[in-house]
């Protein structure tokens, strides 16, 4: 009887062991580092780029990381318009920081701002403060 104990026991060890062999532990992806702060940058002001009178379906900006862009004013007649980052990087992203706001928006990684669930409708401001990697492209929503 001692036997047949020792050999239950010897058992379950194994299967056990086999169970926890057969699961598979796997570490979530890293999250990209960013270089993102809330400062603006020291060239700010000379570097600011208006739209403003300008009718045009899009502009492209290249963004930076590490701090806050000049202005970038869109267009006037523009109501709602959109972001894009182009050329598909995985590792892109921005941030937003709106004339007149408190605080930024963001950082928004690449998949959130293509997938249409970052636009901007009526903002207090056409002019926008960014941040980020890539190349962003602005377009219109609506007319």
């Amino acid at each position: 009887m001692r036997w047949l104990h020792i050999l239950v026991i010897l058992f379950l060890i194994f299967v056990g062991i086999m169970f926890v062999r057969s699961l598979h532990f796997e570490t979530a992806p890293a999250a990209p580092t960013l270089n993102y702060t809330t400062m603006i940058c020291d060239n700010a002001y000379q570097t600011e780029t208006h739209h403003d009178d300008e009718d045009i379906p899009y502009f492209d900006v290249v963004l930076h990381e590490g701090c806050f862009s000049g202005f970038v004013s869109t267009p006037t007649k523009w109501r709602t318009w959109q972001g894009q980052i182009l050329h598909n990087q995985p590792d892109a992203w921005a941030a937003y920081w709106f004339g007149g706001w408190p605080k930024p928006y963001g950082p928004y990684p690449m998949n959130q701002i293509n997938s249409d669930q970052i636009h901007f409708d009526y903002t207090p401001s056409n002019r926008v403060r960014l941040q980020g990697k890539g190349t962003l492209r602005f377009y219109r929503i609506t007319p």
